[in-house]
């Protein structure tokens, strides 16, 4: 097992399963305080992301390519999923946006000495993912190609 193609794996999961588990549902997709036009975004959105998914994995794991190629190829998909939602993070004041609803999910709430900080769900998962993808990136590319 290639440990850089499997962090890398887990992130592109994360990037592009977890969304489906956590959007497809009223708090998004069937939410009737959503535009009907929003609600067909994001489940377009999220489909679109659950078919990258298996690709990635395809390019990571089966493609006949050096491990670098591969390791690439995956690192650069998966950018541009996690890319997409951090420009649309750093840019929502110009269109309006925000990270919750008051009708969706909480952020989480977490005592920090005497402060209490919220972090949003969706930034904390989609860090996470992209520390996972672009670790396991370079941890792939460091390990150079198997013998």
């Amino acid at each position: 097992m290639n440990a850089g193609l499997a962090l890398e794996s887990a992130g592109i999961l994360a990037a592009c399963v977890i969304p489906a588990l956590a959007d497809l549902n009223a708090t998004h997709a069937t939410n009737p305080n959503w535009a009907p036009h929003a609600r067909f975004h994001v489940v377009w959105q999220t489909l679109s992301y659950l078919l990258i998914a298996p690709v990635v994995l395809y390019v990571l794991w089966g493609a006949d390519l050096p491990q670098s190629t591969r390791a690439t190829l995956g690192g650069a998909f998966g950018l541009a999923v996690l890319g997409g939602f951090f420009a649309a993070v750093l840019s929502r004041n110009r269109y309006g946006g925000h990270l919750a609803d008051a009708n969706g999910y909480k952020p989480l709430r977490m005592r920090i000495g005497d402060r209490v900080v919220a972090i949003d769900v969706n930034a904390c998962t989609f860090a996470v993912a992209a520390v996972l993808l672009i670790g396991g990136w370079a941890l792939a590319l460091a390990a150079g190609e198997p013998a």
